[in-house]
């Protein structure tokens, strides 16, 4: 299955992670994106398992973003002045995986965990897809 709209795969048990989101949701020039947890049905009918990804993935068409590369091809989705900070790609990507993977690591740690999803896009309009049968009636 390929999906033409943007799908950000995230970790629903992070709280660093839902806080991003939803300053992120706040600051997004479009609504475009849709939401599946890591793990998910959805996830792994895209064969995203495979991956072993456990904080953040974006797939856009046939591209899939990990890492610090998925967080730049976000900022380039937000509003002036946060979109400025694409230019951050001029940094070499090993050296931004391993600040990335330094967060990642900790973050549970830091910031703790939770049961379930935090990440509420209900006043944005917008849901976390879960189902396989969902995405595709949303896509149509």
């Amino acid at each position: 299955m390929t999906i033409t709209t943007p799908l950000l795969c995230y970790d629903d048990q992070c709280i660093l992670c839902s806080k991003t989101m939803q300053w992120y949701l706040r600051h997004e020039q479009s609504k475009e994106l849709l939401f599946t947890p890591i793990g998910s049905e959805i996830y792994n009918a895209l064969g995203l398992d495979s991956l072993k990804v456990d904080s953040i993935l974006l797939v856009t068409g046939d591209n899939t973003y990990q890492e610090s590369s998925a967080v730049l091809e976000l900022i380039k989705r937000l509003k002036r002045p946060y979109s400025l900070l694409r230019f951050c790609n001029v940094i070499p990507r090993r050296i931004r995986d391993v600040l990335y993977s330094f967060i990642a690591k900790n973050r549970y740690k830091v910031f703790g965990k939770q049961e379930g999803c935090s990440l509420d896009l209900k006043q944005s309009g917008r849901i976390i897809l879960t189902s396989h049968q969902y995405l595709e009636s949303s896509l149509r």
